[in-house]
């Protein structure tokens, strides 16, 4: 609530009736009729002015109106000289939605002080409901309230309020309760001599809610923090956390956004663990040490619409450290985000700059990954990355089209395989189009590979290679659209595409060619593959009367034929000759990949696009068949799936499987399941459920059915009542990270418009 605007109608008014020729005889009636910037509407029974006592009247339901701000009063006096102002009996004033209810109010124009008595105050941004015996207005959003409450509810008897003798209050600030008292339904149930909450509509500096906590590893726990507006376009927040057991860690948070597609955010985070909590704690250390902390960037930057950088870089002071602080790292993401954090298995750190021309790319990354899980020198740096490629492009006067890929890659580790390599790919195509039916795209290109391994002390340390890469595509599409007038899906077009495409590569010996990483090599290939794609597109009304393309179903099945077999090195034998993956396994790579999203589910399916590059090869002359399924039943039901199946043991050789439901009221339900034969089955499942106007609850697990092991699983419960809510979580933690199994449960309550006001939490290892 802005009284200033108040202050602003009643300054009108008095300069209204300061003017000459407003200088009437004693009580006779007057219309004011004079000009401002802002409109202003004054309605009366009786408006007059005493010349003598320098006092301007309206009496009898007055209302004043000045944009969205109306004053309402029994009666109003303004005193033109001492500029003291007073609205008697039945005062309303409102601003918007805001309103103020009083029998007097009194203020000076000059000063802006006064005092209100037997007061209520609401504010809708927060619906806070602020009333007292008086309140004295100390200066502009400055009061002090004697014997006043403080609410979010509506009601006569609210379900919770704060009391205080006396309560100090800024809007846009803070208010401060002396001797006060936090009542349920009018009961009291806690004393505070002092206590104090932000009373904020706007983004401005101040200390946030402090959060109470009990585990039985950690003892007491106190979280503190201060926001920093800083500017328009910054902020920050600082972090104390107290641990009666652990210790003291301190963060702070430094946020920018310097225009629309330009921000970042930068996070650090340290404590000094006490000697004895991690002698006791962790078993084994793991690489840990007791001073332990995190700085973290990420954000982007835009220099023009074809220039660009982003960054994704992290400190980590120990490989452990996601999994023992995720919270503070994740502070205000949900539980199973922070769930997912531990469950990471490596951290990439990325750089990369993109400048696009009309016809060509260019992009420069920095790549820097830590293992997780345990020291190993052998993991691949590449520091930097270059890649520029072109579009395909007509050459003059010719049917050709040239097109050209390069990368530049210097590759680094601890221990291992280490040098720089140049890939240079130029081609040519001549694509044919047949009565606009039949497409036919022959290319050829010369892919050559220059690398230098400086791992190698023999003086022959240079390696060019070169093969022949040359593919055809044949493809048509049929299609046939089905008409809906007046309907939601006004059309839908069904296409049927079949394609056929052949693959070569000439067979050369790379032998004795440095083994940077998988696709350092060009493996023998010759080959043709066969795919059918059906499409099910739909045109649907949307709320807002428009229309837009969906795609319904999606199902595409291919099959590859070899007519001769590539000579691809078995892994276990590439890891022992190069050093590369060490005592990796593929799975490996794909638990890192799923988990290592902030939403497991949604992730790229490395391992199956893997399977889609190298089709699906299992040995023998025709390859595993692959399907891709995808369909969206309505606006709240998708469903993916990838799968390979080797018709030659009648198996599945792997699948991945997600499928999200969910509805209005924001319940819903996720479950994936990936599947490797004879390395990987995990599954996870992510649901809540609203199951009355005020209950919801929710479930979140992660099973490696692989190891027969369950990783992690969180069950909640939670009450909303309007200004109100509480949550109760109890989380199962398995063993891992050298930290024994523990069952964490936790009792939440939130208070609407003052945010989590503590809690209780707890473990069980």
């Amino acid at each position: 609530m802005r009284y200033k605007v108040v202050v602003t109608l009643l300054k009108i008014l008095l300069v209204a009736f300061t003017v000459p020729h407003l200088a009437l005889a004693k009580q006779k009636p007057f219309i004011p009729g004079f000009s401002t910037a802002e409109k202003v509407n004054i309605k009366a029974d009786k408006m007059y002015y005493e010349q003598k006592t320098n006092l301007f009247f309206a009496e009898g339901n007055v209302v004043i109106q000045q944009e969205d701000a109306t004053l309402k009063a029994d009666k109003v006096t303004i005193n033109t000289v001492t500029q003291d102002a007073k609205a008697i009996g039945n005062v309303t004033l409102t601003e918007g939605e805001n309103v103020l209810n009083c029998e007097r109010l009194d203020v000076n124009l000059a000063t802006k002080v006064g005092t209100i008595s037997q007061a209520t105050l609401f504010v809708k941004e927060k619906n806070y409901h602020i009333s007292g015996q008086s309140f004295e207005k100390l200066g502009e959003n400055r009061y002090r309230v004697l014997n006043g409450t403080v609410t979010t509810c509506d009601g006569e008897v609210p379900a919770w309020k704060i009391t205080g003798g006396e309560i100090d209050v800024t809007l846009e600030g803070v208010a401060t309760l002396k001797k006060s008292t936090f009542q349920i339904k009018n009961i009291p149930v806690a004393y505070f001599p002092y206590f104090f909450y932000p009373v904020k509509i706007e983004r401005q500096s101040g200390f946030l809610m402090p959060h109470f906590a009990y585990s039985s590893r950690d003892g007491v726990k106190f979280e503190n923090s201060f926001f920093w507006a800083i500017s328009d376009n910054a902020d920050a927040t600082f972090y104390i956390d107290y641990a009666s057991e652990k210790g003291v860690g301190e963060g702070v948070e430094f946020r920018y956004v310097l225009n629309e597609r330009s921000k970042g955010t930068l996070y650090q985070y340290y404590i000094e663990e006490r000697s004895k909590y991690f002698k006791d704690e962790y078993d084994p250390v793991l690489g840990r040490k007791r001073k332990r902390g995190i700085v973290s960037f990420e954000g982007e930057h835009y220099f023009n619409d074809t220039s660009y950088t982003k960054a994704r870089m992290a400190w980590l002071s120990d490989r452990k450290i996601f999994n023992d602080y995720s919270r503070e790292i994740r502070r205000f993401e949900s539980e199973w985000n922070r769930t997912s954090l531990r469950s990471l298995e490596k951290n990439k750190s990325l750089l990369f700059y993109t400048k696009n021309w009309s016809q060509y790319t260019l992009t420069t990354e920095l790549n820097y990954y830590k293992d997780l899980v345990k020291k190993d020198r052998t993991t691949l740096q590449k520091l930097p990355q270059i890649n520029f490629s072109g579009k395909s492009q007509n050459i003059t006067r010719t049917p050709l089209f040239f097109k050209i890929d390069s990368a530049y890659g210097n590759f680094t580790r601890n221990h291992g395989v280490e040098g720089q390599r140049l890939d240079l790919f130029p081609k040519i195509s001549w694509p044919f189009n047949f009565a606009n039916y039949l497409k036919f795209t022959p290319e050829i290109g010369m892919r050559g590979l220059f690398a230098l391994n400086l791992s190698n002390t023999d003086s022959n340390f240079d390696y060019q290679k070169a093969v022949i890469d040359a593919n055809a595509e044949l493809s048509t599409t049929l299609l046939k659209v089905y008409h809906f007038p007046g309907k939601k899906i006004s059309k839908l077009k069904h296409s049927i595409e079949p394609n056929i495409i052949y693959r070569y590569n000439s067979d050369e010996d790379q032998e004795d060619f440095p083994f940077f990483e998988p696709i350092g090599r060009f493996f023998e290939r010759n080959l043709i593959t066969y795919s059918l794609t059906n499409r099910f597109t739909a045109k649907v009304l949307q709320p807002d009367g428009t229309y837009s393309e969906q795609e319904l179903v999606f199902l595409r099945i291919a099959q590859s034929y070899y007519f001769e077999r590539p000579d691809l090195h078995p892994l276990a034998e590439i890891n022992k000759k190069n050093a590369y993956y060490h005592d990796w396994t593929w799975a490996d790579r794909i638990r890192d990949n799923l988990w290592g999203q902030k939403d497991w589910a949604m992730a790229d399916w490395a391992w199956s696009d893997w399977a889609w590059a190298t089709e699906g090869y299992n040995g023998h002359d025709v390859s595993d068949l692959l399907a891709e399924l995808r369909f969206r039943i309505n606006y709240h039901t998708n469903f993916k799936a990838k799968l390979r199946y080797n018709p030659y043991d009648n198996s599945l050789s792997s699948y991945n499987v997600f499928l999200l439901m969910e509805n209005k009221k924001n319940d819903y339900i996720r479950f994936g399941y990936s599947y490797v034969r004879d390395q990987l089955e995990v599954y996870n499942i992510k649901t809540r459920f609203r199951f009355s106007r005020s209950w919801a609850a929710f479930y979140e697990t992660r099973n490696d059915a692989f190891n027969s092991k369950t990783l992690d699983s969180l069950y909640g419960l939670e009450y909303y009542a309007k200004c109100w809510s509480v949550r109760f979580i109890i989380e199962d933690r398995a063993r891992q990270s050298g930290r024994a199994s523990e069952m964490e449960y936790g009792v939440f309550f939130n208070l609407a418009g003052l945010g989590e006001l503590g809690g209780f939490e707890g473990s069980m290892d």
